[in-house]
């Protein structure tokens, strides 16, 4: 196993569980919308791919601001094309904006702890490194990772402990 890798496992698992919140949130914009099908978000809006919504609502990619945007956009336009009542809180593109930019300093600030963790410790990184370092570090660093799923993390520590070379 080589160097870093710890420390990039856990930057991983830490990436994914943020970008599934978000894609939750993308979710349940999309189902208080009536649940339009992807080919009516891409009627609704042409700036829509099939493959970012997909992405974006399976958690499996980082979206860009355009794309959410177009997404809400997209939703809200539904929902009144169908008669649905629209819940403003949950359709407000400046909460959507200020989530989103919420994702971004949590991937970049776990991106940056992985880097600085693994020059911390000259590439001599062990697997004995606590978790809960990790989890205290991205606290302070954004609000929005503060509450990363400690047992999932434990699990990828101890996924790698097995994983490691005698």
């Amino acid at each position: 196993m080589g160097a870093g890798e710890p420390s990039r496992a856990l930057a991983n698992a830490i990436r994914l569980q943020l970008l599934y919140r978000f894609a939750s949130l993308l979710k349940e914009i999309r189902i208080a919308a009536g649940k339009p099908s992807y080919r009516a978000l891409l009627r609704l809006n042409p700036n829509l791919r099939k493959s970012t919504v997909s992405d974006a609502l399976r958690g499996a990619s980082t979206p860009r601001y355009e794309f959410v945007r177009d997404y809400l956009w997209a939703c809200r336009r539904y929902a009144k094309a169908n008669g649905r009542p629209v819940d403003i809180s949950l359709f407000d593109e400046s909460a959507l904006f200020e989530a989103w930019s919420e994702l971004q300093l949590a991937l970049d600030t776990v991106q940056r702890l992985a880097q600085d963790a693994i020059a911390e410790l000259g590439g001599q990184e062990t697997f004995d490194r606590p978790v809960g370092e990790w989890r205290r570090r991205v606290r302070e660093a954004t609000s929005s990772a503060a509450d990363v799923d400690l047992p999932l993390l434990i699990q990828v520590r101890d996924g790698l402990r097995r994983d490691r070379p005698a």
